[in-house]
């Protein structure tokens, strides 16, 4: 081979869908858009977008799957990114690969963890000035009642000898809670689901096996739901109270497109049933032959 053609086959590679480089390119159009002023979006002030850029494209190309994505979808969850403020090195957000069976192709999807859910809501409502979520295990202590027509908790007595959350899993979340206040610590939204709410609202979620046989829906063993209870619980809460707050606000204009990112976001909780799910995967040593990705999968339905 020339070298003329080897240079040209290492810039292909370097720049296939799915790499880092690609992926930038891609991030930095979108970048460049929201950065015009000719075009009015509005940045969290202080946001490092690039830095955030960087990560999210470093950690989308370890993602095999990732070069089977839609090009508009890794657009989107990159602006909705950007318009939120979300940092996926501070673990605030994800950028995940799915099957969106309704569309029949891959798309990249950003979530959002429920510490980036409450950083977003905050820049979103500035009135917001504290957000509490704590899940109820066990044999711990718990009374609730009703404030002005909104839930506030009485009594949540913790065991001394354990550390919060240290024996979290489904089997003993009893309840999860989440109260939102303003200044002068006026509430402004609270939600409380039971342990059966949160497990119906994870069984419509793409983390679900279903045994065909039995027509029964379960949780995956290795599923973030089930490896991270407490996180996800206080995730599902906020979300169904911040989803309250959104459909009632009055957005000013220069919040106006944060709040479009932010609903776009919120729906892709609410819709998991209409995709299949796939973990990030981490990379793979030259050696090792490439695991068999969803794109794959789902081509080879068809065979």
């Amino acid at each position: 081979m020339s070298e003329d053609k080897k240079v040209e086959a290492t810039e292909k590679k370097a720049f296939a869908k799915g790499s880092m480089n690609a992926l930038m390119v891609i991030g930095q159009s979108v970048l460049d858009k929201l950065e015009d002023p000719a075009f009015h979006y509005h940045l969290k002030p202080g946001y490092d977008a690039r830095k955030a850029l960087n990560c999210a494209c470093e950690k989308m190309s370890n993602n095999p799957d990732t070069a089977s994505c839609t090009d508009e979808s890794v657009k989107i969850a990159l602006k909705d990114m950007f318009l939120q403020g979300l940092d996926p090195a501070a673990n605030q957000c994800y950028l995940i690969p799915q099957y969106n069976k309704v569309r029949g192709c891959m798309e990249m999807i950003l979530k959002r963890s429920y510490f980036g859910t409450m950083a977003a809501v905050k820049e979103l409502c500035p009135e917001i000035t504290e957000i509490n979520a704590a899940c109820v295990w066990g044999d711990e202590k718990f009374a609730y009642g009703y404030k002005h027509g909104k839930f506030v908790s009485t009594l949540h007595e913790l065991d001394p000898e354990k550390p919060i959350d240290s024996h979290e899993n489904l089997e003993t979340l009893k309840y999860v809670y989440v109260e939102i206040y303003g200044a002068k610590e006026k509430l402004i939204a609270s939600e409380m689901m039971t342990a059966a709410q949160v497990k119906t609202a994870w069984l419509q979620s793409s983390n679900t096996s279903y045994d065909k046989a039995t027509g029964v829906k379960s949780f995956k063993a290795n599923s973030t739901h089930m490896k991270f209870t407490s996180e996800m619980a206080k995730r599902s809460v906020i979300n169904r109270a911040c989803k309250n707050i959104l459909n009632t606000m009055t957005v000013s204009e220069d919040k106006r497109e944060m709040y479009e990112a932010y609903k776009r976001t919120l729906e892709n909780e609410f819709t998991e049933d209409q995709r299949l799910d796939t973990e990030p995967t981490a990379p793979k040593s030259e050696n090792e032959a490439p695991a068999s990705s969803m794109a794959e999968k789902m081509r080879n339905l068809g065979n």
